[in-house]
């Protein structure tokens, strides 16, 4: 039996007649195959030709002549397998062998197309082959970039009609036994693994955080159409996934959905296309597209490169791949409002990174990033920006097949497109080092291999040295370095020591890399620069850091606005000429400005921006600083065309407000101009050429020369490498309005004439070729307060000056007046004769005792001076001696011969004309007017003068200030401003808020503390305050730092001034008002004797007079002074009055009968027997009045004998006689002297003596004496007076140090303090060296207060006889004794 009919390939062995089906199997598989079944699998299929497989062998039979029948079914071969032959080697009559189909074998044929994303490819044959599958797929799919197929049956090809079976059977495959791995499937199928690449639906994330990378966009699957198959049960199936590929690379990739990836080597795009890949029939697609715009519209940074990889499956099968490609680049985005500067060592780099070296392939490289700048001012550049793309990865071997590689080609990753730079600014300015650059990356490629073994050495040529801007290759061997030779780098390769065995030999590339072998660079990326302005304008910065810090402003500031222009104009006949521009530069929209204000956006400053009457468009001053610097060395060339101006343009009617987005004009910034021609006129406008000139509402072209001419001049000649103070100060207050110009702050334009409704623009402009500097821009509110500087005249100094004040009428005090007269009052005035006309005497006749002297001879109704304006006094100069004006805004002489602008000392003599400016060249001398070089001009001081201004036009916090001038001739002045406001100055003594003026300002130096040192009078509206100020300051010219507040030596103050003398001290000299008090005891009166009078019920009479009482208390007798003076009598009852007395006998109760009652005349005196009478005493009747015999003695327990006390003067305190009898060393004693009336020894008694022992005349007769000058001391008299006090200061200057001089006078023609150090010589006044005082001390007289003064007429202080002499303040203190009057009184003031 044999495998095809011509027996051709495969013969079985002999079979027997009746094999069984196992004998039948085994003979067809083993004699009908190329090899073993088991071993089919793996044998080389190269020259194999394909046999029947696998079979089944199924027998029936016998028949009745011993005959089988044999079904084989072929279950492993593909398709329709051919027909057996057979041949007959059978025995027996008739015998034959016949092979019969019984059925034929399902065989695969007729085409299928494929539907993807819409679109249809042609019929393909069932078996069409992969090679012809992927032009068809990538030719008929529009969205299909790239086509990766495969099929299964590896021997496609390896078959020919000669080679193997014709018919049905598939041919062209020596798999068609179906023993295969990969070999066509059952009836001729085959699997094919489709990988295709489209950009349709692919949406790359703009970073790494992109909610993009997370989330599966929308995908259309793959589709078949199998209606053109023949064949049982032909169809095609999609499965999506590489799972049943027969690759098992592939199956690996097992992903049932779309995914990115890059792959193929080829570089990305961004600003430049990417290098194509290596692989032409191979990779993700083209190369990097282009995407985005120059512009930089929507920013994004910059692609990845491909991976290196020549399938999407092969990076699949590494867990860390090789070759994948470069980053993409960054992006940023710089915006400001205002400048951008990028210094000399500043790098903005977006580069994309390299592709990574692969073993077989390279990576590609990213794409650059991008970079947007865009300000709203100027963007300087003196760095780098670059945004290149990323170099091809290096492949690690070289390969010449054409399958995989393009011709001349390596496997090196391709280059990455450049990336996008984007500048948008008003202007740009780049130096020549500036690099702005988004270059393409390049494909690398080794130039050749070299075999190394130990001991060797390689040498290798990196060919495109720095000159090309190529730096050292980033890469190098195990052991090695790069080395520049000759300008190439050159790499040394250390890597033997001639110890390593001859065996160790390895192939190692030589490290010689070719730029040209690989062309597939990426392509150059974008850069865009668009400015508004064709010239250059910056904000200049200066270099240096501390004291290494080079200005670039005015007054040593590190910035200013730098304008250059270099115009050039191509004529008609193609002439480049200079071309001087109308309106060449920047402009501030002030319009758009005071437009957002009033809408309230962010950048409203906090406090209010102007306090004009009409709105921010109204500024009243404007200044700025200029400087320029020329080409052009004769004069001549720069009339009129030359130069920079500065421009104020007005406000333009209608139009759109800014903040709804729309400009206000239809030109520029809203104005007229279109760019080509401006028809609207110059508000204000003031040029620097050779000369400066300014003029108002005009229109002026750049070499007009006839129209610029009008244009008036203030300054006739001009400097260059200067620096010019320019200020505008209009007000918009008068119809027409009205403006002044100052040049370097001395007045120049005075009452120039301008109409306009405000400011709409500010223009900076340059014509020519020139180079001009602005700096210190400024439109608002003068703070200078419209200070206006001395103006010298003919008739003398012309100045604004507040009115200027003195003390206040309060502060000098009242005037003189008495004491009220005063009239003593004694017991004598109590008289019934001074109840009438004051007993005929004249009261309070003559005048009182003075009370308040004010002994001041200027007096006026306001205070000490009568209200004038302030004036410039000498006394109120600082003089600074040297050159103290900047080397930058010093002023030389300049002539129109000048030709050296840059120096401008150069003798030419000057014009004989006037010099408005006076200082000299830089202290080397200058030439003056007549000719004559004097050596001293330029180094002469300088004169600073300060005083108060007020304006009261300003806003709260611009009520006024300290302002300055300043000179060195005194003759121009010029305008130092404003040294330091009201609104800085605190009251630290009683807190209040002001608001506070100031007056008499003085600056002096303090060489010890390199400071400036400003005391000032402080006072408030009212002027209640008087204090006095210090603020200090490093310059002359301020601004001054407000310190404190305080009354100097704790006095007020208002007429001020300090100076200095030559030995460095200093001193505070003032005026001041004090009182001068006179002291001087109050007088006591001292008691009158007044003799004992009756008891009144008047306590403001006196009764008529006791003579007897008197008597006893006057005088001491011992007769007088005794009880028992009547002692007989009283045995007799004789000294109790006769009285009747009735008592009833039972109750007891007994009752007076009155005397010569008529009632009891006819009856008994008592009524017996139930009563009794009883007679007490036996004195007789006196005038009916019952009495007994009177004594001599008066009892002093008697109340009535007590009731009278001595009140004759009001500093006399007595008590009752009988404490005053008591209150003797005897103390207190019984009267009778503890004898009984009736004692019998009373007779033979001695007379009593307590002269001695008691004070019992506590009336004593004494002579009436003047008051004594002993009481409380007190002001007789006050005096005020003006004093003049000088302190020394502290070493500091900033306040006293106590060492004080005062005395007592007066300025004639009511002058100020700073009119005595000036007028009047400064007399050397010092200090002394004594501490002291303002507070004049009380003037005290020999009179003194007495101890006693208020004690010593008290016969006690608080309880009666509590000066006893038995009392403990008597014992303790014997002065406190008992007080005698007649013993008190006495001569003098003691």
């Amino acid at each position: 039996m044999s495998a095809d009919p011509s027996g051709c390939y495969y013969t079985t062995r002999l079979i027997p007649h009746d094999a069984s089906p196992a004998e039948v199997k085994s003979a067809i598989e083993q004699g009908l195959n190329a090899n073993q079944v088991e071993e089919l699998w793996q044998i080389n299929r190269e020259n194999a030709v394909p046999g029947v497989g696998i079979v089944n062998v199924t027998r029936s039979g016998p028949d009745s002549q011993e005959g089988y029948v044999w079904s084989v079914t072929f279950s492993s071969a593909s398709g329709n397998v051919p027909d057996l032959g057979i041949m007959n080697l059978l025995t027996g009559m008739g015998s034959e062998a016949v092979v019969e189909t019984i059925r034929e074998g399902n065989s695969l044929g007729g085409t299928f197309s494929l539907t993807f994303l819409g679109d249809t490819t042609r019929n393909m044959p069932h078996d069409i082959a992969p090679e012809d599958m992927k032009p068809i797929l990538e030719a008929d799919l529009p969205h299909v970039l790239r086509a990766h197929v495969v099929r299964n049956d590896p021997t496609r090809g390896l078959c020919t009609d000669v080679d193997c079976p014709t018919g049905p059977y598939p041919t062209g495959s020596r798999c068609s036994d179906g023993l295969c791995p990969d070999g066509p499937h059952v009836s001729g199928g085959f699997t094919w693994t489709v990988t295709l690449t489209t950009q349709w639906g692919n949406v790359s994330p703009r970073s790494p955080t992109d909610p993009l990378t997370t989330v599966e966009g929308l995908h259309r699957e793959l589709l078949a159409n199998d209606g053109g198959l023949s064949g049982f049960n032909a169809r095609v199936t999609i499965v999506p996934s590489h799972g049943l590929s027969a690759f098992q690379r592939m199956a690996a990739l097992n992903a049932t959905i779309p995914f990115s990836l890059a792959y193929g080597g080829g570089g990305a795009g961004y600003g430049g296309r990417g290098g194509p890949g290596y692989g032409d029939n191979f990779g993700s697609g083209t190369a990097g597209l282009v995407y985005g715009d120059k512009l930089v519209g929507d920013l994004m940074g910059g692609s990845g490169g491909q991976m290196g990889y020549l399938h999407p499956y092969s990076q699949n099968a590494f867990t860390n791949p090789t070759g994948r490609g470069g980053h993409g680049g960054a992006a940023i985005e710089i915006v400001a409002v205002n400048d951008i500067t990028i210094g000399a060592h500043g790098i903005v780099n977006v580069s994309a990174g390299d592709g990574q070296a692969g073993h077989v392939s390279g990576g590609g490289g990213g794409s650059g990033g991008a970079i947007l700048l865009s300000a709203g001012g100027v963007i300087v550049n003196d760095g780098q920006l670059i945004a290149r793309g990323g170099d091809g990865g290096l492949a690690g071997d070289i390969s010449s097949d054409k399958d995989i590689y393009q011709a001349d080609d390596v496997a090196g990753g391709a280059g990455g497109g450049g990336g996008r730079i984007a500048i948008f600014g008003q202007a740009y300015r780049a130096s020549d080092d500036t690099v702005v650059e988004a270059p393409g990356g390049y494909c690398r490629a080794w130039a050749e291999y070299e075999y190394h073994s130990n001991g060797t050495a390689a040498e290798a040529d990196w060919p495109m040295g720095p000159e090309n801007n190529i730096p050292a290759p980033p890469w190098g061997g195990p052991n090695g370095a790069w080395e520049l030779v000759n300008g190439t780098w050159r790499f040394d390769d250390y890597r033997g020591d001639n110890t390593t065995n001859v065996s160790t030999a390895i192939i190692y590339p030589r490290m010689n890399v070719s730029l040209t072998k690989c062309r597939r660079h990426g392509d150059e990326g974008s850069v865009h620069i668009e400015t508004q302005y064709g010239m250059r304008y910056s904000v200049e910065t200066g270099e240096g850091v501390g004291n290494n810090e080079t200005a670039a402003g005015v007054y040593g500031t590190r910035h200013s606005l730098k304008l250059e222009s270099d115009t050039r104009l191509s004529t008609d006949s193609d002439v480049i000429r200079r071309a001087p521009f109308s309106y060449n530069g920047p402009e501030y929209d002030v319009t758009r400005h005071c437009a957002e204000q009033t809408a309230g956006n962010d950048h409203r400053t906090t406090h209010p921006t102007h306090t004009s009457t009409n709105n921010c468009e109204r500024p009243e001053r404007v200044s700025y600083f200029v400087k320029v610097d020329g080409s052009d060395a004769r004069p001549k060339d720069r009339e009129g065309s030359w130069g920079a101006m500065f421009v104020l343009w007005p406000t333009v009617e209608g139009g759109t407000s800014y903040p709804d987005g729309e400009p206000i004009g239809a030109g520029f910034n809203g104005s007229s101009w279109d760019g080509l021609e401006n028809d609207t006129d110059i508000m204000l406008g003031v040029s620097l050429t050779n000369t400066f000139r300014y003029g108002a509402n005009f229109n002026f072209q750049p070499g007009d020369l006839e129209y610029y001419k009008h244009l008036p001049v203030f300054e006739p000649y001009a400097q260059e490498h200067r620096w010019y103070k320019v200020d505008l100060l209009l007000n918009w207050d008068v119809e027409p309005h009205e403006f002044d110009i100052r040049l370097d702050d001395v007045p120049v334009v005075s009452k120039g004439i301008f109409t306009g409704d405000g400011v709409g623009r500010v223009g900076l402009y340059n014509y020519h070729e020139l180079t001009t500097w602005f700096d210190e821009i400024y439109l608002g509110d003068d703070d200078t307060m419209d200070f206006r500087a001395p103006e010298v005249t003919r008739r003398g100094v012309k100045m604004d000056r507040p009115m200027q004040t003195g003390w206040k009428a309060e502060d000098i005090g009242e005037r003189s007046y008495n004491h009220p007269m005063q009239r003593h009052v004694s017991h004598i005035t109590k008289r019934d004769i001074y109840d009438y006309n004051n007993g005929g005497l004249v009261p309070f006749d003559g005048d009182g005792q003075r009370a308040y002297n004010s002994d001041i001879r200027q007096r006026f109704a306001n205070g000490d001076r009568h209200e004038k304006m302030g004036g410039l006094k000498a006394g109120a100069l600082l003089y600074v001696a040297g050159t103290k004006v900047s080397d930058e805004t010093l002023r030389t002489v300049v002539t129109s011969q000048t030709v050296d602008h840059a120096t401008a000392a150069d003798h030419v003599l000057p014009s004989a004309r006037h010099q408005a400016w006076s200082f000299g060249a830089r202290g080397d001398g200058a030439t003056d007017l007549n000719g004559n070089h004097n050596a001293d001009a330029g180094s002469s001081g300088t004169y600073y003068w300060y005083g108060e201004h007020s304006f009261k036009a300003g806003a709260a916090h611009e009520l006024g200030g300290i302002a300055c001038a300043s000179t060195d001739d005194l003759v121009t002045w010029r305008n130092e401003g404003i040294m330091l406001h009201y609104a800085n100055i605190t009251d630290m003594v009683y807190g209040t808020k002001g608001p506070f003026v100031v007056e008499r300002p003085k600056v002096i130096y303090n060489a010890k503390t390199s400071k400036y040192v400003m005391w000032l009078n402080i006072d408030n509206e009212e002027r209640t305050l008087g204090l006095a100020g210090v603020a200090i300051s490093d310059y002359a010219n301020g601004p001054f730092d407000f310190l404190r507040s305080f009354f100097p030596d704790g006095n007020r103050t208002r007429d001020q001034t300090i100076w200095r003398s030559p030995d460095g001290r200093a001193f505070l000299g003032r005026t001041y008002y004090t009182d001068v008090e006179y002291i001087l005891p109050e007088a006591v009166m001292q008691p009158l004797w007044s003799a004992v009078k009756m008891p009144t019920d008047d306590p403001l009479k006196d009764g008529e007079t006791d003579f007897s009482l008197s008597y006893h208390r006057t005088f001491y007798s011992s007769d007088y002074d005794n009880y028992h003076d009547i002692y007989l009598q009283r045995w007799r009852d004789e000294d109790i009055p006769w009285k009747v007395k009735c008592v009833n006998r039972v109750t007891g109760v007994s009752y007076e009968v009155p005397r010569y009652d008529p009632a009891y005349a006819d009856k008994s005196t008592c009524v017996d027997p139930d009563e009794y009478k009883v007679i007490e005493g036996q004195g007789s009747d006196s005038m009916g009045n019952p009495m007994g015999i009177p004594s001599r003695f008066k009892d002093p327990m008697d109340p009535a004998n007590s009731a009278w006390l001595p009140n004759s003067v009001p500093g006399v305190k007595s008590q009752p006689w009988k404490y005053n009898y008591m209150d003797g060393e005897c103390g207190i004693r019984n009267l009778d002297n503890n004898y009984d009336r009736l004692d019998p020894e009373i007779p033979d008694l001695p007379r009593p003596d307590n002269e001695n022992c008691s004070n019992i005349r506590d009336n004593a007769l004494h002579p009436t004496l003047p008051d004594k000058l002993v009481g409380m001391e007190r002001v007789a008299e006050t005096r005020r007076a003006k004093y003049v006090g000088i302190s020394q200061l502290t070493d500091d200057y900033l306040d006293t140090n106590g060492v004080l001089m005062s005395f007592e006078g007066e300025l004639e023609d009511e002058e100020d303090m700073i009119a005595m150090l000036t007028q009047y010589g400064q007399f050397e006044f010092g200090s002394g060296s004594q501490f002291g005082t303002t507070f004049e001390s009380p003037v005290f007289t020999d009179y003194k207060m007495a101890p006693d003064w208020d004690t010593r007429f008290h016969q006690y202080e608080r309880f009666y006889n509590d000066r006893a002499h038995y009392s403990l303040a008597c014992v303790l203190n014997p002065e406190s004794c008992p007080v005698n009057f007649a013993d008190q009184i006495s001569q003098g003031h003691t």
